[in-house]
This record gives structure tokens, C-alpha cells and sequence, in this order.
């Protein structure tokens, strides 16, 4: 399993430093940077978790190297995210599910786990609804930053809440059956 996830990350890299690289020829250099900084950030989080031995599934590496990709090529480099809310909103699910498992399973190397499983699982779908939410911030942040329009408005960021919410709680009951002992 750690050849595979190591050969995936190395296809993840190559194929978005290569969109980076065509965002940037195409005068856009925003979602260059912002597919290079996702690229960056999940890089070292996989790396964290090879080198740290961290208490994480591969399949769930495998699912956020997906949602990564998805996000940064398909949303940015064949510009989904402009032709597309019902891509948006799926990507929202999506990222609250796969980024509210892989977090549980990292903060809980660093903790003990304590509590119900039901507890447990409900924690993880408001971990799914705060990192949405967190994004949604970084979107604005990036909007006032650069000038872009990633938020097009109330109904936008309220309806993406509400798919991050959605992808929250799929995650929670996905953890309550599957995940947590």
C-alpha cells in the first residue's frame, strides 16, 4: 500500500504542477496559486502522516488525493467552478467528507479518543461543518486578497454551508459505521 500511495502522490504532483503551470500561461494567476498552495498543503499533509506513521487508513489518503485533484484540476483547470455550481456544491460535500474523516483520523493520533460512538461520529460531522465554513472564510479572504470572484453572493456561500454541512454528516455516519470501534 505504501508504494501505491506513493506513486498517487506523485501522479497528484505532476498533474497539478502541470494545470498550475497552464492556469499561469493563461494569464490566471490566482487559481495557479491556489491549486499550488492545495497541492502544497495535502503534500505535507500525506507526508506527515507516511513519515509519522500516523493512525490513517490509506483508502482515506486515496479519497482526499481525489478530492484534491478533483478540486484543482477539474474545478480550476477545466474551469468547473465557473461553468458549474452544481460542481461547486458537490466539491463542497465532497471536501467537508473526505477532510472531516482524514482530520479525525489525524487528530485522534495526536489524542485519546473518549466518548460514545455516536459522539464521536457527531464530532466528526461538526468537524466537516467548521473546515467548510473555514473554507468559505479562505474564499472570501482570497476574494478581498486577489480580486476574484470565487463567492458569488449570500445564496452562494449559504448554500455551499450547506453542502459542507451535508458532506459533514455523510462523513459522520460514514465514520459511526465503518470508521469508529
Amino acid at each position: 500500500m505504501l508504494w501505491l500511495t506513493i506513486a498517487l502522490l506523485v501522479f497528484l504532483i505532476v498533474s497539478l504542477l502541470c494545470t498550475a503551470v497552464r492556469l499561469r500561461r493563461w494569464k490566471r494567476r490566482a487559481d495557479a496559486a491556489a491549486v499550488t498552495i492545495g497541492l502544497v498543503v495535502f503534500t505535507a499533509l500525506t507526508l506527515a502522516v507516511l513519515l509519522l506513521r500516523l493512525d490513517v487508513p490509506y483508502y482515506l489518503l486515496y479519497l482526499d488525493m481525489l478530492t484534491v485533484w478533483m478540486n484543482s484540476y477539474i474545478g480550476y483547470g477545466l474551469d468547473k467552478f465557473k461553468t458549474s455550481t452544481r460542481f461547486d456544491r458537490v466539491m463542497h460535500a465532497f471536501g467537508a467528507f473526505s477532510f472531516a474523516l482524514i482530520a479525525y483520523c489525524v487528530i485522534r493520533s495526536f489524542t485519546p479518543e473518549g466518548g460514545s460512538r455516536l459522539f464521536r461520529a457527531i464530532f466528526v460531522w461538526a468537524l466537516g461543518g467548521f473546515l467548510g465554513a473555514a473554507f468559505e472564510v479562505l474564499e472570501f479572504l482570497r476574494d478581498k486578497k486577489k480580486g476574484t470572484r470565487n463567492q458569488h453572493g449570500l445564496y452562494d456561500t449559504d448554500t455551499d454551508l450547506i453542502a459542507d454541512l451535508v458532506g459533514g454528516f455523510l462523513a459522520g455516519v460514514f465514520a459511526f459505521f465503518f470508521l469508529l470501534t
